[in-house]
């Protein structure tokens, strides 16, 4: 039995992927899935495959903009403090 390297990407992202939901952190949720959205990029990148790279592109700038907006919270409420 041969398994191809994109096989091994794709395996690992969707284990990353899945496991993120086992955390009970809404940061560690994100920060995993966002690592799982990378890998998934990274394996439609080298499928050419478009709705991979579509959906993981979008589920990592929703991540991307609530880590921004978390950040920026802190940052107000540490001014307002």
């Amino acid at each position: 039995m041969h398994i191809s390297l994109i096989s091994i990407i794709g395996t690992i992202a969707t284990i990353i992927t899945i496991s993120s939901f086992l955390f009970n952190n809404i940061r560690t949720i994100r920060i995993v899935n966002f690592i799982g959205c990378l890998i998934w990029l990274i394996y439609g990148g080298i499928k050419s495959d478009v709705p991979i790279i579509f959906v993981n592109s979008i589920i990592a700038i929703i991540h991307m903009m609530a880590f921004i907006k978390t950040e920026v919270q802190k940052h107000n409420d540490t001014n307002n403090s």
